[in-house]
């Protein structure tokens, strides 16, 4: 399980009021806060990028990760 977070190095094309860069709504509520599977993709310096049901991605922060 994991806490997606955001990260200034990896953007998923949201602008800072929630929509995303083409102008439509995000599709589900942000899962900030949320406990929620996922798999991960990606692992980086700063953390790792998790696959999330819907079609969403999040980062989880390596200092979540210990």
């Amino acid at each position: 399980m994991a806490t997606p977070e955001t990260h200034p190095e990896a953007s998923n094309g949201s602008s800072p009021n929630g929509s995303s860069a083409n102008g439509s709504s995000p599709a589900t509520p942000s899962l900030v806060g949320q406990t929620v599977e996922g798999t991960v993709t990606g692992i980086t310096h700063f953390g790792a990028f998790v696959n999330l049901d819907g079609g969403q991605s999040g980062l989880i922060h390596i200092s979540e990760i210990a």
